[in-house]
């Protein structure tokens, strides 16, 4: 049994995290590009 709805593992977040460094890659605007080495600094 998980303790709450909103926990989630250490795996879960990376797909978390991951899945909206991608989307972020997708869209490509203009602010975007800073978000992008935010998160490639992160990685």
């Amino acid at each position: 049994m998980s303790p709450g709805g909103t926990f989630v593992t250490g795996e879960q977040m990376d797909t978390i995290l991951y899945s909206r460094y991608v989307s972020a890659k997708l869209r490509r605007k203009g602010p975007t590009k800073s978000f992008d080495n935010v998160i490639d600094n992160t990685f």
